[in-house]
């Protein structure tokens, strides 16, 4: 039985270490090609974090880590220049 990915932000760290993964990419391939703006709201560990980790991976390297997933087939290869900005580590006291 393949571990959960519970409390793991990381789409490269969930199919590198084959942890169960639900493939929902062609959902996120129609989101792209949709939506011009996209808010995002969902209550906690709801997997907001692993969806904009697993965007950054598809922007950036492409379909490198989405082997046998529906987004490789759908997927035209381009890459991004992408953007991370990382507000977990602030201190907000």
């Amino acid at each position: 039985m393949r571990k959960l990915p519970k409390g793991t932000q990381s789409f490269n760290a969930v199919r590198s270490m084959d942890m169960a993964y639900v493939d929902k990419t062609d959902i996120m391939y129609r989101m792209i090609k949709s939506c011009r703006l996209c808010f995002i709201a969902r209550p906690p560990c709801f997997g907001k974090s692993l969806l904009l980790n697993a965007l950054e991976s598809l922007f950036s390297k492409g379909t490198e880590m989405f082997s046998g997933l529906a987004i490789e087939k759908l997927w035209t290869g381009k890459t991004f220049k992408v953007l991370h900005l990382d507000f977990s580590g602030i201190d907000s006291s």
